[in-house]
């Protein structure tokens, strides 16, 4: 019996140390380093979808709903919250804010959103009537007016011919904008630099906004301090006489930050010419003109336009403008 009793304890005794060994014996797993999540590529840009208002086709629209219609641009040194919209920029070029810097010319862009806005008015020139709603598929449209500076580059690329005042020292500074130049001339300078001409309404809306004021700033009359006017050769001794740099006038920026629309010089825009264009239309969604003409429309007013006759509000239209006028008074701006 004790010799049982020994043999249970012996045989207790080899579980425990069995028991112990095994224990010993548990490998703990080394663990691993947490994986890094790595940012995938970024998809490719969508195609440009074909033209539907018209114009030269030209790259991919600005996102339609990037930024709220009545709201002024951010200003390019903004930094973005988290309730700001994001811009959607054309295929190419830097982007601040909501403006696009070109990789072309170096235009700087400002953006229009899409919807509807006023164009037109009831003043007495009746080309301007009736007050009418349009909807404009959003845009980009240039800051200022194109200058020698970026027209000659187009020049030296076999882009352009040379502007009738390249060698007039009163209109061929750099930053000037480029003058004495017809309207293919402007034409193929948008299209070298991947742009196009601006539609009519393209202009006035960039130039007034969406609810019709009267001129780009806002309703106070016009004054040296706002835009480049009143400045006839020869009839004011102490005026200037010539245009100014482009950014000059910053105070009468229009409610996208687009200089120049009144001032400085006219600027031809895509549209054949129709005193009666505006009762005659009824399609008012990207309209581009009528389909032929005599002549082209100019928009804003130049440094020889005295207030006398109004013309710098940014309803008003010049009709006697042949496509091949070439003259110190008119330059250009692109749109996209």
């Amino acid at each position: 019996m004790f010799a049982l009793a020994g043999l249970a304890i012996l045989v207790v005794i080899c579980v425990y140390a069995l028991g112990s060994i095994s224990i010993g014996h548990i490998i703990t797993p080394v663990p691993t380093e947490p994986k890094v999540a790595t940012a995938l590529p970024a998809a490719p840009a969508a195609p440009a979808a074909p033209a539907s208002n018209g114009l030269p086709a030209a790259p991919a629209a600005p996102a339609a709903s990037a930024v709220p219609e009545a709201a002024a641009a951010p200003a390019a040194t903004s930094t973005p919250t988290a309730n700001e919209p994001i811009i959607q920029p054309p295929a190419t070029g830097v982007t601040i804010g909501s403006k696009w810097i070109s990789p072309k010319d170096g235009m700087t862009l400002m953006f229009v959103p899409e919807g509807k806005f006023l164009m037109g008015s009831n003043h007495s020139d009746s080309d301007e009537k009736p007050i009418h709603l349009v909807w404009l598929d959003s845009y980009w449209i240039d800051q200022t007016d194109v200058t020698n500076a970026m027209y000659t580059k187009c020049v030296s690329m076999g882009g352009c011919q040379v502007s009738g005042c390249a060698e007039d020292s009163n209109f061929n500074g750099i930053n000037q904008p480029v003058v004495c130049v017809d309207w293919n001339q402007a034409n193929n300078y948008c299209l070298w630099a991947g742009r196009h001409l601006p539609s009519e309404a393209q202009w006035e809306k960039g130039a007034r906004g969406i609810n019709g004021q009267t001129y780009p700033w806002g309703s106070q009359p016009p004054s040296n301090s706002l835009l480049n006017y009143n400045d006839q050769i020869g009839r004011f001794s102490n005026k200037l006489g010539k245009t100014t740099d482009v950014n000059s006038f910053p105070k009468g920026a229009s409610p996208y930050g687009v200089l120049d629309m009144a001032g400085n010089v006219s600027q031809w825009v895509y549209d054949w010419y129709s005193e009666t264009y505006y009762q005659s239309e009824t399609t008012w969604q990207n309209p581009v003109g009528p389909s032929t003409g005599q002549v082209k429309v100019i928009r804003g007013s130049s440094f020889y336009d005295d207030n006398g006759s109004n013309v710098q509000r940014s309803s008003h239209r010049y009709t006697w403008v042949k496509p091949d006028t070439r003259v110190n008074s008119i330059g250009f701006r692109c749109s996209e």
